[in-house]
């Protein structure tokens, strides 16, 4: 069995790193898909998939989002 390979600080720091980017993209993404401003989200499903989302503010809509699947894997979301 080969020896362990040592972890050194700067390596895990630098995983952690990459990780906190990975992190930060993901929410950049999501940050054009999720309006700013809404006081309210209605959900709405087609059996047990979440297929739209619509945030409202003040009663007015701001966003829906459509959730697209293939079979019970999510493959889409488009904003209108």
């Amino acid at each position: 069995m080969p020896a362990p390979v040592p972890i050194t600080p700067v390596n895990h720091l630098q995983s952690i790193d990459n990780k906190l980017t990975q992190i930060e993209a993901d929410l950049a993404a999501l940050g054009g898909l999720v309006p700013v401003a809404f006081d309210e989200i209605a959900m709405s499903y087609t059996g047990s998939l979440l297929t739209t989302v619509v945030y409202k503010q003040a009663g007015s809509t701001v966003a829906t989002l459509t959730l697209g699947y293939t079979g019970s894997l999510l493959t889409s979301v488009v904003r209108s």
